[in-house]
């Protein structure tokens, strides 16, 4: 070799054909390595891991650790994001095979720490779910120290969930009959207690309820009939608008016909006189008695099968109250009878809207009602002057102020019913409702006199003159249970205001009652008054 000079190298004539198919061999390789990678990508198994209820961050990322090499985890993000989708809000086994339907997952983990009630001991229960089926296969149940999940759980969580997940993965395996064996010999009675529906039977049987409804049948939340009694606890408070001197809002009460003392004419046209503002109004305080109440709705669209309309029924309702006699106030209180009941009837809805007992239910109606309340009166001597300026003595009565009471008005309420706890056969929820009613009357204390034929009679029965207001009522029943079959009980207060005002009382907070033309006088005069009515009813009632 001179230096200074390439020199061209021959390899041997084995060695070049090598070579190639060398090369060849290594990218075969290289491709099948590929290929195999690519298989087993597309082979592995899709898994979603849900929040364990209870738990902790160690636990969670111990059993993504576990299962990321042999699965692919789906992102509880897209969970989440599929079941609003599907207004899913639950884990129970048609929601988690419908969402995982969605996001073609084919096992969930799902799991919660719960303490025992018997023991109170605490323990996990981890449950993995065929995503087909959402039934709780592969399961998990460990016994911890307390309820915060330790080590030593969490080490066991990551044997046992793998194999808990091949498990659901694989499916239910079939198992081999028992022989059957004679209850009364084993001493044990065959239960279905732990035994999931399979989500396709649901559905069948949801389908087969569908055509009952249709051939006529109906749920049980759409009775034909809703019956009850019950007993009333009733409180009342009565008063009316006044206000302390020197104001002139306040009552006053008719004290005789006469000649205008202000016209100076032969024949002055006649006034109605009135006294001065008594000290106080007449009120009735505060009371309570007991009485009853019979309630009944008829359904008559219950077997129908459109939920909007099956719910429409008309119903009646009344009450009736044990008052105990009222007495005056003074030195010598006279006891009054007392009388009160009410009563309405009309239009009563209801719509279930998710068509489920387990669901909220709308409440609607549309009623006219009535409320009577009086307070027996006395008969009272009364003097005055005739037309010939003569005094002359007559039999009257005296009111006390509180002529008699009757609230006819139409009434229009909504309202809701909402389930605490509620299966084919038991119920237990809660209803409220809100009531306006419209005033239609006001009975005695709403007119002027009785009678004005003879200046005699101006001293019977009357009232405070035109009245115009309005109602409220609001109910509140902390308990609606339904136990067996179609009794029901049901447990409610209730609170109930009439306020309105007399057309004659307007001119009251200007100047004193005084002398009045006879058309705008009454048997008394007040500004307006509020009616109070409380109270608390338990019913038994049964609903077919």
């Amino acid at each position: 070799m001179v230096p200074g000079l390439s020199t061209k190298t021959t390899l041997p004539g084995a060695l070049r054909n090598l070579l190639p198919r060398a090369l060849q061999l290594v990218l075969s390789c290289l491709l099948l390595c590929t290929l195999h990678g690519s298989a087993q990508a597309q082979d592995k198994k899709t898994v979603v891991i849900l929040d364990i209820q209870g738990g902790n961050k160690q636990l969670q990322q111990a059993i993504v650790n576990s299962l990321k090499d042999r699965y692919t985890i789906i992102p509880i993000a897209k969970w989440n994001a599929a079941a609003k989708k599907l207004n899913v809000t639950g884990q129970g086994t048609e929601e988690v095979a419908m969402v995982a339907s969605d996001i073609k997952a084919d096992a969930v983990v799902t799991g919660k720490v719960k303490q025992d009630k018997d023991s109170g001991g605490w323990k996990l229960n981890i449950a993995a779910r065929q995503g087909s089926s959402g039934k709780p296969i592969g399961k998990i149940q460990l016994d911890m120290k307390s309820q915060k999940v330790d080590a030593d759980t969490v080490a066991q969580v990551e044997k046992e969930i793998w194999p808990a997940v091949e498990k659901a993965i694989a499916g239910e395996v079939p198992e081999t009959p028992a022989p059957a064996t004679d209850p009364s010999q084993t001493g044990q009675t065959p239960s279905q207690l732990g035994v999931e529906e399979d989500p396709i039977a649901k559905m069948k049987k949801m389908e087969e309820q569908q055509k009952r409804a249709q051939a006529g049948e109906r749920p049980v939340w759409y009775p034909f009939v809703d019956a009850s009694a019950g007993f009333i606890l009733n409180g009342r408070s009565f008063g009316f608008s006044e206000e302390a001197n020197p104001s002139f809002l306040g009552c006053y009460d008719f004290q005789e016909k006469r000649p205008d003392p202000n016209n100076p004419g032969l024949n002055p046209p006649s006034v109605y006189t009135y006294g001065a503002k008594l000290s106080r109004c007449p009120k009735y305080d505060t009371s309570v008695a007991g009485g009853v109440r019979v309630d009944i709705t008829g359904y008559p669209l219950a077997f129908m099968g459109i939920d909007q309309i099956r719910g429409l029924g008309i119903g009646a309702s009344f009450d009736y109250m044990f008052w105990p006699p009222s007495t005056t106030s003074g030195a010598n209180p006279v006891p009054l009878d007392t009388r009160e009941f009410r009563f309405e009837v009309g239009l009563r809805y209801h719509w279930n809207i998710l068509n489920k007992r387990s669901r909220p239910s709308i409440l609607a109606n549309v009623q006219f009602g009535g409320h009577y309340f009086a307070v027996a009166k006395q008969e009272k001597t009364y003097s005055f002057d005739d037309d010939n300026f003569v005094r002359q003595m007559t039999k009257g009565i005296d009111d006390h102020g509180l002529p008699d009471i009757f609230y006819q008005y139409v009434t229009i309420g909504v309202g809701g019913r909402v389930p605490y706890y509620a299966t084919d056969k038991m119920f237990f929820g809660l209803l409220v409702g809100f009531n306006f009613h419209a005033m239609i009357g006001f009975g005695e204390i709403g007119t002027r006199f009785q009678d004005e034929g003879t200046e005699a009679a101006l001293f019977g029965n009357g009232g405070y003159g035109p009245a115009s207001g309005f109602g409220l009522r609001a109910t509140f029943a902390p308990l609606e249970a339904m136990v067996w079959k179609g009794l029901t009980i049901r447990l409610s207060g209730f609170y109930e205001m009439f306020k309105y005002g007399f057309s004659l009382g307007d001119d009251l907070a200007r100047a004193p009652a005084g002398d009045r033309k006879p058309d705008q006088g009454a048997r008394h005069l007040a500004p307006g008054a509020t009616d109070n009515f409380f109270g608390g009813i338990l019913q038994v009632g049964y609903q077919y």
